[in-house]
């Protein structure tokens, strides 16, 4: 899984400039909708290294939208930190993201639209606070993947994190 993580990423950051725009401006608009433009499916589509299935996709999807909010890595520091520690970075200066945070952790399902569609804010505030923090958005993914487990072990670790804020 991780290996198809990285090479998804890759091949995002090689999308063109046209491409990567529509998934940026999909974040705002579309997630977790039918009505997706189809440049913005073009790009993701053509990124995918596996093919995926329909219960998963729209939480690939809403990573790379999120992802491509960045410009490219140029605009980039070169260390990458889970959404969870780059939001308890800023909570403190940005009060109404613990509450997102908290809702956002209360989610059963991490591929509804409602969830989804909470992601956006959320990391606006950390792009437009620590715009030289980069999210790393595989890890990102792989706990989008895992939040239905069991054992709630991801969304334990965000509110750990969040705690120590």
């Amino acid at each position: 899984m991780q290996k198809n993580i990285t090479e998804f990423f890759n091949n995002l950051n090689e999308l063109g400039t046209t491409e990567r725009a529509a998934l940026s401006h999909c974040v705002r608009k579309y997630l977790g909708e039918d009505q997706i433009p189809g440049s913005a499916l073009a790009g993701f589509y053509k990124s995918l290294p596996v093919e995926l299935s329909e219960d998963v996709e729209p939480i690939w999807f809403a990573v790379a939208c999120l992802s491509c909010l960045w410009r490219d890595s140029e605009e980039l520091s070169s260390e990458e930190i889970p959404l969870e520690e780059a939001v308890a970075q800023i909570i403190p200066e940005v009060f109404p993201l613990k509450h997102r945070m908290e809702l956002l952790l209360k989610s059963l399902q991490s591929n509804d639209s409602y969830f989804l569609s909470s992601l956006y804010p959320i990391v606006q505030h950390v792009r437009q606070q620590s715009p030289e923090t980069r999210i790393d958005f595989g890890k990102l993914l792989e706990d989008l993947l895992n939040w239905e487990n069991p054992e709630h072990d991801v969304q334990k670790r965000w509110t750990k994190t969040i705690a120590k804020a």
